[in-house]
């Protein structure tokens, strides 16, 4: 097998800010989750759009 030149160091996400407008707790909580199971799986950082 060749070795890959792609020397990745570092891996994030990225995840829209959908909150909706009469529950917009919920939308914070569930960014929230997907923070921590990201950060379970590994990732180094997360972006809310």
């Amino acid at each position: 097998m060749t070795p890959s030149p792609l020397d990745i160091r570092h891996i994030g996400f990225l995840t829209p800010g959908n909150y909706p407008d009469d529950d917009p707790a919920s939308g914070l909580e569930a960014s929230l989750k997907l923070f921590e199971a990201g950060e379970e799986l590994g990732y180094d950082s997360g972006w809310v759009r």
